[in-house]
């Protein structure tokens, strides 16, 4: 922490006697916090400043704060990375579509037809080439032609 992560806590608390850098204190709660970055420490302040209607605060109550914030920021990278890995989003589209390059016309026209019926796709004309179709019109056509493929007929 640098003296810009004492300013946070004096803009956000300024009733924090013991962020002044006069204060007996300080320096003991300037190590206190040495191990939090400034921009964790803005952070922390600002979601206690939000949670919280007084002005004051302990140097303790904001690690506390900022070790919440590094554990919520860490389970969210988590999930971020197992809800998502863009190269096996990118190769599923690749392979729904080298599919669609070489499945019959007429399946396709009838894939599409069912979906506009269903009004998941609108009336619009579709281009000839797969390949300028969106992301969601290739999965959903493909998702139209593997369930037909599968139950024989489209529920």
């Amino acid at each position: 922490m640098t003296p810009q992560g004492m300013a946070h806590i004096r803009e956000h608390f300024p009733s924090n006697k013991w962020a002044n850098e006069e204060s007996a204190k300080y320096q003991e709660c300037f190590a206190a916090l040495a191990n939090c970055t400034d921009e964790e420490i803005l952070e922390a302040c600002k979601s206690l400043r939000a949670s919280v209607a007084r002005l004051h605060m302990k140097p303790e109550e904001i690690v506390g704060e900022v070790r919440r914030n590094r554990k919520r920021s860490a389970i969210v990278v988590v999930q971020k990375r197992d809800l998502l890995d863009e190269e096996e989003v990118l190769r599923d589209r690749k392979q729904m579509t080298n599919t669609l390059l070489l499945a019959p016309t007429q399946s396709i026209a009838n894939s599409v037809a069912y979906l506009r019926r269903v009004g998941v796709l609108d009336a619009k004309p579709l281009s000839r080439d797969i390949t300028q179709w969106s992301a969601f019109t290739v999965g959903m056509v493909y998702a139209a032609i593997e369930q037909e493929a599968a139950h024989g007929t489209r529920v």
